[in-house]
């Protein structure tokens, strides 16, 4: 039995490009790795100064692929910072997923000790 994995869309936020990069160009760049639904750059800059935006791509079916390969983007000679959400509706990411666990352990580690 071949169970194909779910669709999600994933809004991504983004920053430290080049200024004079606008939507189009950005645009180029990301619909290399997706299907994009939308992108927004924010006119104010954030809090090192640098510009920054969000990146909605919808159909993705593997999250840890996407989130290697937008981690590794380079425009001219800066890398692209770029992050997932860690929960976003129907995927939780394998750092989520880590933290998660680690709880759980405690948790039970915490309801195995005597009183």
């Amino acid at each position: 039995m071949n169970i194909e994995p779910t669709p999600w869309n994933v809004m991504t936020f983004f920053s430290h490009f080049a200024v004079n990069y606008g939507e189009k160009e950005l645009w180029k760049i990301f619909q290399r790795w997706g299907r994009l639904n939308e992108l927004f750059i924010s006119r104010k800059l954030n809090k090192w100064g640098n510009k920054f935006g969000f990146v909605k791509f919808y159909d993705v079916k593997n999250m840890e692929r996407l989130e290697k390969e937008l981690d590794s983007i380079r425009i001219w000679d800066m890398k692209l910072h770029v992050n997932v959400p860690r929960y976003s509706k129907g995927y939780v990411s394998q750092g989520a997923k880590r933290n998660q666990r680690e709880m759980e352990l405690a948790q039970a580690k915490a309801r195995s000790k005597p009183v």
